[in-house]
């Protein structure tokens, strides 16, 4: 089916998707809450960077390389994301910590470059959200990839933007270390979820 006739529910669909608390989302609005939205506003390159490089990858596992034994690589890669991601939420619980000891603002473009390779919401727009043609071909593929890529940018500068304005009381306003946390627990529960998805295909 082309992709200009399933345009409005892809629309709706992948951004539900990228407005749902995630790794990506939470360590955004951490970034804004620590920079300030100007400031923040060039962590969406990486946050992009991430998301095309994962699809990418993701898409071509599914697409082409699903026959034998490497039908289980997407349930470990799954584990070793969940991993990962439990990893960073440790970092920014302990971002308070660490900053009084000298070490380097815990959120980083790098570390958020490999939240987002990890984020399992590139599984989901690779296997359900993109049309099929994504993948194999090349035309489609830059097609899609563009339109993922304007409206994943839009909505990362709401989080970025919500970050920044809980933190300088636009609305009730919260402190740094509080925004933190919030957002080390999301993405907590975010990696046990995915940790429990892979037990469940064993």
């Amino acid at each position: 089916m082309p992709f200009y006739t399933v345009l409005p529910v892809w629309i709706f669909g992948v951004a539900l998707i990228l407005l749902t608390p995630g790794p990506t989302n939470t360590l955004l609005s951490s970034a804004g809450a620590a920079k300030g939205f100007a400031g923040a506003v060039g962590f969406l390159l990486f946050e992009i960077l991430g998301y095309v490089i994962a699809i990418s990858l993701w898409g071509v596992m599914l697409h082409h390389l699903m026959g034998g034994y490497l039908a289980l690589l997407p349930i470990i890669l799954k584990a070793f994301c969940a991993l990962y991601i439990i990893y960073l939420a440790t970092k920014l619980w302990r971002k308070k910590t660490l900053a009084a000891s000298g070490q380097e603002n815990t959120v980083t473009p790098k570390r958020l470059f490999l939240a987002t390779l990890a984020n399992p919401k590139a599984f989901l727009f690779a296997g359900t959200l993109l049309p099929a043609a994504t993948f194999l071909h090349y035309d489609d593929y830059l097609k899609n990839l563009a339109g993922f890529v304007v409206l994943s940018a839009a909505i990362g500068l709401g989080w970025v933007y919500l970050g920044s304005a809980l933190v300088r009381g636009r609305f009730t306003r919260f402190p740094l270390s509080v925004v933190d946390k919030g957002a080390a627990l999301v993405m907590l529960a975010f990696s046990l979820l995915m940790l429990g998805q892979v037990l469940n295909n064993l």
